[in-house]
């Protein structure tokens, strides 16, 4: 790396599966989390310029909090790698700047609590009850490389978080 180079990031807001926008990021302004001690690990906190067009007045606005994620790309240069995906929380204007922020997408399993007790079935592979515990609430991706073996039969009441903690703890 030259001297000249400096860590930058790149933020894609997205909702639903509509590109909203790439958040411009006020230099030095953002710090990325991974804190492993807390139920929801993961955080981006950064500071938009406060013009009119990054006022968040409407719903489908990159950083209001409707459903809104980060796409946080961190790198040098051209060189980015995605960091992690990141739920919008509300953004607070803050003299010059906008204060954003976003948590890690566990979040989304934080809040989806079961309606009713859930149950695995017999023969159920520990791939198709996390499928079963994120399908339509956050993306889902595991190497197929890990084991896939048979879970025991299994109830969870309400909290769908402690549920895929415990399928991800006995891996």
């Amino acid at each position: 790396l030259s001297g000249q180079e400096r860590l930058v990031i790149e933020v894609p807001a997205w909702l639903g599966g509509r590109y909203l926008g790439t958040v411009p990021i006020v230099s030095d302004s953002w710090q990325v989390s991974d804190t492993a001690d807390v139920t929801v690990p993961g955080g981006v906190e950064f500071d938009v310029p406060n013009l009119p067009q990054w006022r968040p007045l409407a719903p489908t606005h990159p950083l209001a909090a409707y459903g809104q994620r980060y796409r946080v790309r961190v790198g040098f240069g051209d060189n980015l790698v995605t960091w992690g995906w990141y739920r919008a929380n509300r953004s607070v204007p803050s003299g010059p700047t906008i204060s954003a922020s976003g948590k890690g997408l566990l979040c989304e399993l934080e809040r989806a609590r079961f309606t009713r007790p859930l149950q695995t079935t017999s023969g159920q592979t520990r791939r198709q009850v996390m499928a079963t515990l994120c399908r339509g609430i956050m993306p889902l991706y595991i190497a197929p490389s890990l084991p896939n073996p048979v879970v025991p039969v299994t109830t969870w009441e309400e909290d769908r978080l402690a549920a895929a903690w415990e399928v991800v703890e006995s891996w």
